[in-house]
């Protein structure tokens, strides 16, 4: 269907400070200039049948959203959530999933999960197990179990089930193994229903919060004295084993480069990770984000952070519903590079991660955020850690530290993270880069906040 027989409206507004409006422009162009949201050229092949039905005669045929049919020969409209295709004969279209997953999976899968108000609930990603509320509700293992099917990586750990409900208050987390070595394959929550959420779904680096070298789900692990940084673009260690050669290491890059680390009087802090190998923006195939480096002779670098496909085949609404002391949304972001110590480099933040959404309709509200920030890069010269990219529109902090020795901050959006200061003995690591988000879908409404902007595209159908 070409644009001017187009009947759907897809609005978005993109938050880099406060929600905005702003139009979904069909023909990809982006007026702006600015490295915003860009949508993609059509890839569903919706087309009009371009027959129209005589006069006192019924026509099996699309008309933009609306399929006509002729039960008994009487016009029967039916509008189509994901768009009327005429191609194979006039249907409504069904959602082609990224990455692979087929509706196949579905059989059996028919469990419906909610995370009430004030409950936990941990998707345990290289093993299948689901507990909510403290309550195993799914065992750990392949196959279908308590209507959940569950399929391994590499690729992908992917969960089929019918429907996913957050009430305001609770909280997802998809966790890899609580190890910086426990890296796992990105996650995939593919639904025939819908997915409800008025809670958090974190998939940030940290190993539930107690090590941030530790990747989130199918993101790269920071670097430390054992383990090199993994990753798609990971940063590169500080200077180390000669006099004032500590220096910060590299933040980790992936929908941007991730910064350096602090240069000295002699010598280069690490270099920030460029993303040359990494996803585009259509998060095909599913990645997650970098780690940053060690510091030299000093602090672990952070983790990227995860990566996560939720593809709904009727709807994805993130919604605020009031209270409940969490902020609704998808968190990505990577983890604070560590301090060095006295006369050491701090590490690099890692990157953040990947986020796709993918449904017929999609509805992204007011109150609702979106992020894949990097994390801050650690002091040099001393103990202040950098902060994980923040679940907000603003950079994450780099670790504190005396005057000119201290780490740089995360990047977020189109702002590039900042390097690592200097000039003395222990300079702080570099700032991550931001991460990626992605939103196919054929009937959008993004009033939520984004950092960095999301691109956004038609969804797939047959």
């Amino acid at each position: 269907m070409n644009a001017e027989l187009m009947s759907r409206r897809v609005l978005l507004a993109m938050c880099m400070v406060l929600p905005c409006a702003c139009a979904f422009d069909r023909t990809g162009a982006n007026p702006s200039g600015d490295g915003g949201a860009t949508p993609d050229a059509d890839p569903a092949g919706i087309i009009d049948s371009g027959v129209d039905a005589p006069p006192g005669q019924c026509v099996v045929r699309c008309d933009g959203d609306t399929l006509f049919e002729c039960p008994g020969g009487v016009e029967a409209p039916t509008n189509c959530p994901a768009g009327c295709v005429a191609a194979g004969g006039p249907h409504c279209g069904e959602v082609v999933p990224s990455n692979g997953v087929t509706t196949a999976d579905f059989a059996g899968a028919d469990g419906k999960l909610r995370v009430r108000e004030g409950e936990t609930a941990t998707f345990e990603a290289d093993t299948g197990r689901i507990v909510i509320g403290g309550i195993e509700v799914r065992a750990a293992g392949e196959g279908v179990d308590n209507g959940v099917r569950y399929e391994s990586g590499p690729p992908y750990n992917v969960f089929t089930f019918e429907e996913l409900r957050i009430d305001r208050g609770g909280t997802v987390l998809m966790r890899a193994p609580a190890s910086p070595a426990g890296v796992t394959s990105p996650v995939i929550l593919h639904l025939s229903g819908e997915a409800g959420i008025s809670g958090l779904i974190d998939i940030t680096a940290g190993c539930a919060d107690t090590t941030m070298s530790c990747a989130g789900v199918g993101g790269g692990n920071g670097g430390t004295s054992t383990l090199l940084p993994g990753g798609c673009a990971p940063g590169k260690e500080g200077g180390a084993g000669t006099l004032l050669s500590e220096t910060g290491g590299g933040g980790g890059g992936f929908g941007q480069n991730g910064a350096a680390g602090g240069d000295n009087i002699d010598f280069l802090g690490g270099a920030g990770g460029t993303i040359g190998g990494c996803a585009d923006k259509t998060l095909v195939p599913l990645e997650g984000g970098s780690g940053g480096d060690r510091g030299g002779e000093g602090g672990n670098g952070g983790g990227g952070g995860g990566g996560l496909q939720i593809t709904s085949h009727t709807r994805i609404a993130i919604e605020p519903d009031g209270g409940g002391g969490v902020t609704p949304g998808v968190w990505a972001g990577g983890g604070g590079g560590d301090g060095g110590g006295i006369g050491s480099g701090g590490g690099g933040g890692g990157s953040g991660g990947g986020i796709l959404l993918e449904a017929p309709v999609v509805n992204l509200a007011v109150g609702a955020v979106l992020a894949a920030n990097g994390g801050g890069g650690g002091e040099g010269n001393g103990s202040g850690d950098g902060q994980r990219g923040l679940l907000a529109n603003m950079a994450a902090g780099g670790g504190g530290g005396t005057i000119e020795q201290h780490g740089g901050k995360g990047g977020f959006g189109s702002t590039q993270p900042e390097q690592g200061d200097g000039p003395g003995d222990g300079t702080g690591g570099g700032g991550g880069g931001a991460g990626r988000i992605r939103i196919n879908g054929h009937s959008v409404t993004a009033d939520a906040t984004f950092s960095p902007p999301p691109s956004l595209a038609d969804v797939t159908v047959q």
